[in-house]
């Protein structure tokens, strides 16, 4: 954990609590997130993703992307289809290379951005593209990612902000 004072502590315990009491309330609108997920990670398996496939299942992430409040902005998914259906086997690996145990999951994500970069100077792939790519296979190890959210929690506790888009979201 990066909060080492027991004051910032006692904030980021308050924060968890009632952020968790927020979302068991009925002003929390966004449980079908949590339907939408569950799915995913009940038809995606890793080991299944190769070359053959891996358009289909960026077609499967973009249908299943909400239209409002969505895990990710639209231009993500439509980019790294474009990568996907240009360069399957690329992108297939590059997927599989951020579940592997063995690396870092910060350089493996600034890793596939600088593939992405490469192909195409303009493409759009954010830290909630790689969110929503790790949490569609793997809810329980990995979370959706949220930039707002995101700046205002190092904002408050006073933290230095991660020097890349794979830091944000290892952090």
């Amino acid at each position: 954990m990066f909060i080492t004072d027991s004051y910032d502590q006692r904030l980021f315990d308050i924060t968890v609590k009632k952020y968790n009491q927020y979302r068991k309330s009925s002003k929390y609108g966004e449980s079908y997130k949590f339907e939408i997920i569950s799915n995913l990670n009940n038809e995606l398996d890793i080991n299944d993703v190769n070359k053959d496939n891996i358009a289909e299942i960026i077609d499967l992430l973009k249908k299943e992307n909400p239209p409002h409040g969505s895990f990710v902005h639209w231009s993500n998914l439509d980019d790294l289809s474009t990568l996907a259906k240009e360069k399957p086997e690329v992108v297939s690996n590059l997927i599989h290379n951020l579940f592997e145990k063995d690396n870092n999951l910060a350089e493996s994500i600034d890793h596939f951005r600088k593939v992405g970069k490469e192909f195409d100077p303009k493409i759009s792939l954010g830290t909630p593209l790689f969110g929503y790519i790790l949490t569609a296979f793997d809810k329980e190890n990995y979370t959706l990612y949220k930039d707002g959210p995101f700046k205002d929690f190092i904002n408050l506790f006073e933290l230095e902000k991660p020097s890349s888009l794979g830091g944000k979201y290892e952090f």
